[in-house]
């Protein structure tokens, strides 16, 4: 239940003993489970490759933009479709590194305590966030789709994957590969360093060495296993022992040393909680417990010989180490080890020893406002222009139906422009934050533009936006990449303009965060050029809704991580995105908008399941000033017995400023001497303390607890139930199921009657009929969760293939047909059409197995069929020869008074089809001939004249027909 490792192929480098407790590798002879659970064992084969985890995900087609509409263009929605990109380098948590041979395992026992450590005091201060701490993030670059160059390019932009989430209350510093980096990395400067990622320098690794023998603490949060490239190089053997590759699954017995101040109170043996089966790497010793380098050293949680949470250290210069890893602390994941009371004691308790706090019994901690879980709606593509005439309505009344209010929830991405309007503007904001810049009428990805000319563009995007608003700062807080294209220079131009959060990167594509290592959810650290910034990359987990063609695939993509979501236990950001703005229907483009895809109903789905989830809505702005709030704020906490006291002051006001409780139960909570709003998770056991901070200052929390964890409501029993629960159709029939069962997070599995199963909460399945006659299907989803199992049928009835017709026609009669005919058409096909369409070459149409026509032209003139039925359709196209009929001469004319110099217009009213005519005028003795059945003439002298037509076609021509007309004063 680890996180997947990848790398390229390498063997463990030899490592001199520092200690007769070093050991050189795993002999394969003797390499033994730990437990009879584990069935794939420990491998003794050379370090293999990892396989690309990002391979398979979307990343945005080049931006196209459409015509004009009114007096500018507007863009075209982003879109994600089948480019993908190489992996990213910082989405390389581990590699998977096999363990070298000949070395002895750890016993299968569980390991004992006998090395001595320094205790965690059970009273003391439990929170300072003035206490220095670094964070070590290695010289990477990503890759990235370059729309201008239409492929895909690295940038030094990459993420933390851990640390803002899990160490919240404080704003730590980064140290890079640079020498002068390196060298801030000192006892006096940093009281703790974070390792979060696998990929290491060899020169980062030799000064934590150091920084660790002068008495420094380090947590490592992965393996340092791969060089900065992400290939295998694995670093620090010296200490954290050898490496050993192992895959764990939901039937691993895992074993832990449960009387330790890090993991007292969890379960001596424990299985998984996640269901994922994962590879990954770990650290051997000879024996558990010891002297290594110097440190003392105790596995605390391990199975078989691969040692999985190890503390070290060295008394005497007061040197701490944790080596662990991430599943065993993020709880909701399919590769997570705990609950989330599990997994948040191990956490709490492991974060008190590292840093040497006192104990945190009741498990105090700085989250999110309100909740650990926020969701936020995201509208994009909003230009706020006055011929934007759609609006927003389908969005709001989903909301507002489900008791939401609409403008703490949402957040629309702005387009400034010379045509935006200031009411526009208004208009979006009542009903959400207008406070995300996304400017689409620049380019973005251009690596050979300086920050500066990035900056100024920044500044004259905001210009037009101040602009509109008749503001001097609108006060922009986040910002989005149009299609989420960007460089190295330009994306530490939005950090230098003020920016805090930023949302461009997401599962799509995996550049900041992946499921399958559980920190999908949790926000991230954003560094350019190996340095930090002052933003917050917010991830989307899953497509825009325009990559859906229903509403229903929009809500199914977004439930895939329901879970996850429901029972973490870090801060996390649930991101939808959606374009509401209506542009696509405007644009006639076939497939986009609210009303072709069932965008609203989708989104309702995946808010009424949100909300089940206890989550807090809040829009990106709310959380932007949260965060600049908190990181503005000096924290800090003591305990005494039941009583945890945490002091905050802070320089701004702070809304809903939030405390939670991950362990205890809160029997009283105050701030400043005024009852504060209590409320509990009941998915994570989470209690979560409030209170407005209106005035910036100092404030007093005072929580009371019993220190007895809350753990989470028993199990509910599963009630198997899905969608749709009848279908049917012709073969081959492709249904869509999804499960609507109840139970506290039920396995999911289906059988559809035809031999084949699948699982999941959304699932389609093809079913077949090679017969002649109809088969009805019987559908089974079980449900099972530690509480039962339940089960429930729905049938799919399956036609068998009907062939499309074969298409054929009679007419009548079959000759002599000239323009006065009437023609009989009739449908002959075969296969029995249900429609019959036809389409006649002189412009004419009907529908009908039986039609009747008569043609304005002559010559061959085509007559196509075409006939269908739920097989298909079909089309036959015959050419009929057409004769044509001599015209009989006919004409009128207006005015009928005519008076002398006045324009008088001519008509054809002839019959049988004319195609040319010849007029004679008496009073000039002209003859005009056209090929149109109108023409003009104006009489100069008062008298009586005579107008004479000849109608003509390819027949011949009429008799002439002649009129008298007086012409007066």
């Amino acid at each position: 239940m680890a996180i997947i490792i990848i790398g390229s192929a390498c063997a463990a480098p030899d490592v001199a003993n520092e200690s007769s407790n070093i050991t050189n590798g795993l002999s394969s002879s003797n390499v033994t489970d730990g437990s009879s659970d584990i069935t794939d064992g420990l491998s003794s084969s050379n370090a293999t490759d990892g396989s690309s985890i990002i391979s398979g995900h979307k990343i945005p087609e080049p931006e196209t933009r459409q015509g004009k509409i009114t007096k500018d263009k507007i863009p075209k929605p982003e879109t994600r479709h089948d480019k993908k990109l190489p992996p990213g380098q910082n989405i390389k948590a581990a590699s998977v590194v096999k363990a070298p041979a000949a070395s002895t395992p750890v016993s299968n026992t569980a390991v004992s305590t006998a090395a001595t450590f320094t205790s965690t005091p059970a009273s003391g201060t439990i929170m300072d966030n003035t206490k220095k701490i670094a964070v070590y993030m290695p010289a990477m670059k990503n890759w990235v789709w370059c729309e201008s160059q239409n492929k895909a390019v690295q940038v030094a932009v990459t993420f933390d994957p851990m640390t803002t989430a899990m160490l919240s209350e404080f704003d730590p510093d980064y140290i890079g590969d640079s020498t002068a980096s390196l060298n801030t990395l000192t006892v006096g400067n940093y009281e703790l360093l974070i390792v979060p990622v696998s990929q290491m320098s060899t020169a980062a690794a030799n000064k934590i060495q150091a920084y660790i023998n002068s008495g420094g603490c380090v947590w490592f949060l992965n393996d340092p296993c791969l060089t900065v490239d992400g290939d295998s190089g694995v670093q620090l053997t010296g200490m954290l022992g050898n490496v050993v590759s192992a895959t764990t699954s939901s039937t691993t017995t895992i074993n832990v040393v449960n009387d330790d101040d890090i993991t007292n109170g969890l379960p001596a043996t424990f299985k998984p909680a996640g269901t994922t089966s994962q590879s990954s790497i770990f650290r051997t010793f000879s024996t558990p417990n010891g002297t290594i380098s110097g440190l003392n050293y105790q596995v605390l949680m391990s199975y078989g010989n691969a040692a999985m949470l190890v503390k070290f250290e060295n008394q005497t210069n007061g040197a701490r180490v944790i080596y662990s890893n991430p599943n065993m602390f993020i709880s909701g994941g399919t590769a997570s080890y705990f609950d989330a009371q599990n997994a948040s004691r191990l956490f709490t308790q492991t974060k008190a020893w590292i840093m040497k706090f006192a104990q945190n019994p009741s498990g105090v901690e700085v989250t999110y406002p309100n909740s650990d879980k926020q969701l936020t709606v995201t509208s994009d593509d909003h230009e706020c222009v006055p011929w934007d005439q759609t609006t927003i309505d389908p969005m709001i009344n989903a909301e507002t139906s489900l008791g939401l209010t609409p403008s703490e929830i949402n957040t629309f991405y702005i387009i400034p422009s010379t045509y935006m309007t200031g009411d526009k503007l208004t208009y979006y904001s009542q009903y959400g934050d207008t406070h995300t810049l996304h400017p689409h009428w620049k380019v973005w990805d251009l690596s050979n533009v300086s920050v500066a000319t990035y900056v100024a563009n920044i500044t004259a995007e905001k210009g037009l936006v101040n602009s509109a608003a008749g503001s001097s700062d609108y006060g922009f807080t986040s910002w989005r990449f149009p299609m989420t294209t960007y460089c190295a220079n330009s994306m530490q131009a939005v950090a230098n303009s003020g920016f805090i959060i930023e949302s461009s990167n997401g599962v799509d594509g995996d550049l900041a965060g992946n499921p399958a290592d559980n920190t999908l959810f949790l926000p991230k650290q954003v560094l350019v050029n190996n340095a930090k910034t002052n933003m917050i990359e917010y991830e989307i987990p899953a497509g825009i809704d325009i990559d859906y063609a229903t509403g229903a695939e929009f809500a199914s993509a977004n439930a895939v991580y329901s879970n996850q979501f429901k029972y973490g236990n870090f801060p996390m950001n649930f991101v939808i995105l959606g374009h509401y703005q209506g542009m696509a229907t405007n644009c006639t483009v076939t497939g986009w908008g609210v009303t072709s895809t069932g965008l609203t109903d989708g989104l309702k789905t995946i808010l009424s399941t949100q909300q089940a989830a206890n989550a807090n809505f809040a829009n990106i702005n709310i959380l932007a000033n949260y965060i600049n709030g908190v990181r503005g704020s000096t924290i800090t906490g003591t305990v005494d017995g039941a009583v945890t006291t945490i002091t905050v002051t802070n320089t701004q006001p702070i809304t809903n400023f939030t405390l939670k409780t991950t362990l205890g139960n809160v029997v009283s909570a105050t701030c400043d001497g005024v009852a504060a709003n209590v409320k509990q998770d009941s998915f994570t056991g989470s209690t979560y303390v409030t209170a407005n901070l209106a005035t910036a200052g100092t404030h007093t929390f005072v929580i009371t607890g019993s220190n007895t964890p809350v753990n989470p409501p028993t199990p509910i029993a599963p009630v198997a139930s899905f969608t749709p629960v009848t279908s049917s159709g012709t073969a081959p029939l492709t249904v869509a199921f999804t499960s609507t069962s109840t139970g506290t997070s039920p396995t999911l599995t289906w059988d559809f009657g035809d031999g084949t199963t699948g699982s999941g909460a959304s699932i389609s399945h093809q079913f077949n009929n090679t017969g002649t006659t109809a088969v009805t299907y019987t559908v089974t989803l079980t449900a099972q969760n530690t509480a039962g199992t339940n089960t429930t049928t729905g049938t799919v009835t399956v036609n068998p293939v009907i062939p499309k017709p074969v298409p054929s026609f009679t007419y009548s009669p079959e000759s002599g047909i000239n323009t006065s005919t009437m023609v009989t058409f009739t449908d002959t096909s075969s296969n029995n059409p249900t429609t019959s369409s036809w389409v006649f070459g002189d412009g004419g149409t009907a529908t009908g197995a039986t039609v009747t026509h008569k043609f304005t032209k002559s010559g061959s003139i085509n007559v196509q069929l075409t006939t269908s039925n739920a097989g298909g359709s079909a089309t036959l196209n015959k050419t009929i020869s057409v004769g044509a009929v001599i015209p009989v001469a006919s004409f009128s004319y207006s005015p009928t008074t005519v008076r002398r110099g006045q324009v008088v217009t001519f008509t054809d009213s002839s019959t049988n089809y004319p195609t040319s005519w010849k007029w004679t005028f008496s009073d000039t003795g002209t003859t005009v001939t056209t090929t149109t059945g109108k023409t003009t003439h104006t009489f100069k002298r008062t008298g009586t004249y005579t107008v004479k037509l000849v109608s003509s076609n390819s027949a011949g021509s009429s008799q002439p027909v002649s009129k008298s007309i007086r012409v007066t004063y």
